[in-house]
């Protein structure tokens, strides 16, 4: 077989038609969503502020985040989809705290040190000291003796030992997000993806159902859940927009124009009585 014979196929062709016939609202509009996306993220800018160049970035992340998810919710792959979820809840909250918050940009910025060192400390472990140079290592440990106070928190309770924080800030996720206002996404975009990202008892029921012959596993397919994720992804991908429209004073009307196509999608499907499926 020559290399111009071979053809491959990657993914579900059958959910792929599927996804597209329960989900027609979405690709009729999807144009005008993804033509919001260019409008807001490919535009010419500047600035020397490092919080404008933080929300920009996370911003576009965020949109990328979706688009890989809209990929395999096409597929009706829901647990590989809750997996992408997670990270993309958490970079929305980070992304919109900071844009309230931009007196602990510095904070957030300088934990990379932090991680750098941890990162370089398993890589010594597992594959030996000579991976990381020593230019590298001194770059990195200068850095963190230069803020790692800023992280320093008590060990015990009961004597004065101290330990370095796990994560940037004193605040937890969810505190962050109730604050930034996503209380609604905590459930749906924070817990049940936990399920899946972490090897819970939860997420392995979840693919267990008990027959007559005993316990069998269910389809990886799922494409109502597929659909559902879909939904609170998209509405991510929203927030990412009303961050970027209000930090950067930018035409009100794409965000309005961008929350309408959301509702007139997502409120109603044909299949059902009820409405939003976030």
């Amino acid at each position: 077989m020559s290399p111009n014979d071979f053809s491959l196929t990657v993914g579900n062709p059958d959910q792929w038609r599927a996804f597209g016939e329960r989900n027609r609202a979405f690709f009729e509009r999807l144009d005008n969503l993804t033509g919001t996306f260019r409008l807001v993220f490919t535009r010419d800018w500047a600035s020397d502020k490092p919080i404008d160049h933080v929300v920009f970035s996370a911003g576009f992340l965020a949109i990328d985040d979706f688009l890989e998810l809209l990929l395999v919710c096409g597929n009706a792959e829901a647990a590989a989809a809750q997996k992408l979820l997670r990270p993309m809840f958490e970079r929305l909250v980070t992304l919109k705290y900071l844009a309230a918050h931009p007196e602990e940009l510095d904070l957030y910025l300088d934990y990379h040190w932090i991680a750098k060192r941890k990162f370089n400390t398993a890589v010594e472990n597992a594959f030996g000291p000579d991976l990381v140079s020593p230019e590298t290592k001194q770059d990195v440990n200068e850095n963190v003796a230069r803020v790692k106070a800023n992280y320093t928190i008590q060990a015990c309770d009961k004597c004065s030992a101290t330990k370095l924080n796990f994560t940037w800030s004193p605040k937890d996720m969810i505190t962050m997000a109730r604050e930034v206002g996503m209380d609604n996404y905590i459930v749906p975009a924070y817990y049940i993806p936990m399920q899946f990202t972490h090897p819970t008892v939860a997420g392995m029921l979840s693919r267990l159902q008990l027959t007559a012959e005993g316990f069998s596993f269910t389809s990886r397919f799922d494409p109502d859940m597929s659909d559902r994720i879909l939904s609170a992804g998209h509405a991510l991908a929203l927030e990412a927009i009303k961050v970027q429209v209000d930090h950067f004073q930018l035409d009100q009307s794409l965000w309005t124009h961008a929350e309408a196509e959301y509702i007139a999608i997502w409120q109603k499907r044909p299949d059902e009585s009820t409405g939003n499926r976030i």
